[in-house]
């Protein structure tokens, strides 16, 4: 999904790391990447290609008048995330930079 050549920055390791049991709570006290941390690193980062946030929240409820959803979740993305992340867009379109 990310190819090669691609750096990730996060609190929770991407894929599991070594052979033991998967240690949460070391990663749990680790800080949640922030978007000035990102905007850092587009900003100084000047042989990156591309640089990308993404950011999700999960059990979430919606609500609009009278009607809810619960147990749902958010994806936010900046712009450049078609460009580190292989996807491709079934219907529709991509997004705009505004």
């Amino acid at each position: 999904m990310l190819g090669s050549n691609v750096i990730y920055v996060g609190k929770w390791p991407f894929v599991p790391e070594g052979n033991g049991p998967f240690k949460w709570w070391e990663y749990w006290r680790r800080p949640n990447p922030s978007y000035n941390e990102f905007r850092y690193l587009q900003s100084t980062m000047v042989n990156a290609a591309k640089v990308s946030i993404v950011g999700e929240k999960q059990n979430l409820t919606f609500k609009r008048g009278n009607n809810s959803i619960g147990e749902a979740g958010l994806l936010g993305c900046s712009f450049d995330a078609k460009e580190v992340y292989n996807f491709d867009i079934v219907k529709g379109r991509y997004f705009s930079p505004d």
